[in-house]
């Protein structure tokens, strides 16, 4: 089972960027792993974004390495 993504209002703006593991905060580079979208809003602003993990949370969390990379 895979791991609940935190909501996109609780990222710091790495994880947000997508430049750090949104689970662990470690900096991205190759190897990355898509986890999904994280959806949030602050009023009528829309924040959702995809957001990406280390190999190793990803295999940790039950996210396939397949999928977008950075």
């Amino acid at each position: 089972m895979s791991a609940h993504v935190p909501a996109a209002t609780e990222l710091s703006r790495a994880q947000y960027s997508g430049w750090a593991c949104v689970f662990c905060s470690a900096r991205l580079g190759k190897g990355a792993v898509s986890v999904g979208r994280t959806e949030g809003r602050v009023g009528s602003v829309d924040l959702s974004v995809e957001v990406y993990a280390c190999p190793g949370c990803a295999v940790t969390f039950g996210f396939s390495r397949q999928g977008g990379s950075q």
